[in-house]
């Protein structure tokens, strides 16, 4: 997240696969890669939780954070299945 923010110049949208733990924890997993949507090359790739996105957050100083709320139910499933989720972070 530091590098990224270091490439940003006011903003930067996440969009990332989230894990359904309500605690602070970020999962790994191994992806073969099967889908553009997925990783560009397979390896291990992480699933944090989105108490873990707050914590990952505050710890690069970010000033201001929202997550991105779905406006309808024309979205693909990993949305409406809380498996994927968007925020808009100000740097």
């Amino acid at each position: 997240m530091e590098l990224i923010k270091s490439m940003a110049k006011y903003h930067i949208l996440l969009d990332t696969q989230v894990s359904s733990s309500q605690e602070p924890v970020v999962k790994l997993y191994w992806e073969e890669f099967d889908d553009i949507r997925t990783a560009s090359n397979a390896g291990v790739v992480a699933h944090p939780s989105k108490s873990a996105i707050g914590l990952m957050l505050r710890h690069i100083r970010a000033t201001e954070w929202f997550e991105i709320p779905l406006r309808n139910s024309d979205m693909p499933p990993d949305y409406l299945d809380h498996k994927r989720a968007s925020w808009l972070i100000k740097v």
